[in-house]
């Protein structure tokens, strides 16, 4: 089997389908419609040659071999999920970065000045302008 050739948005889709047991609310989860789940879930049958999740009475169960998956696909996300994350924490005093708050006007202007300059607490290298 090539990986390349597998749409690895399948894995999200098969582990939102896992954990809802219902294409309808997982595809809401992922704010796909119901079509675009259903199109997936077949794709991923076919995929592992499994029907995975069998409609009965009762809502969809998955099947055995989707049980044995599920531990795989949600470890298999995790590890993606935190190889794209961000490494470094965010250091407001190291930044180099310029933000720039906009407020609404007050019927107090400089009530509404003194109030956040004494409230929000800047590294010494920082000012207020207005």
């Amino acid at each position: 089997m090539n990986i390349a050739r597998i749409d690895l948005n399948l894995l999200v889709y098969l582990d939102m389908l896992l954990r809802e047991r219902n294409v309808t609310r997982a595809a809401n989860q992922l704010g796909i419609t119901q079509p675009a789940m259903s199109n997936g879930l077949r794709r991923l049958r076919d995929l592992f040659e499994d029907p995975l999740l069998v409609r009965t009475s009762e809502g969809m169960i998955p099947t055995e071999r989707a049980q044995k998956l599920q531990p795989q696909i949600r470890n298999i996300l995790a590890n993606v999920e935190k190889t794209v994350q961000t490494t470094t924490e965010f250091h407001a005093e190291d930044s180099e970065r310029v933000f720039r708050i906009m407020r609404v006007i007050t019927p107090s202007p400089l009530l509404f000045n003194r109030y956040w300059k004494s409230s929000v607490k800047l590294p010494p290298r920082y000012a207020w302008t207005s």
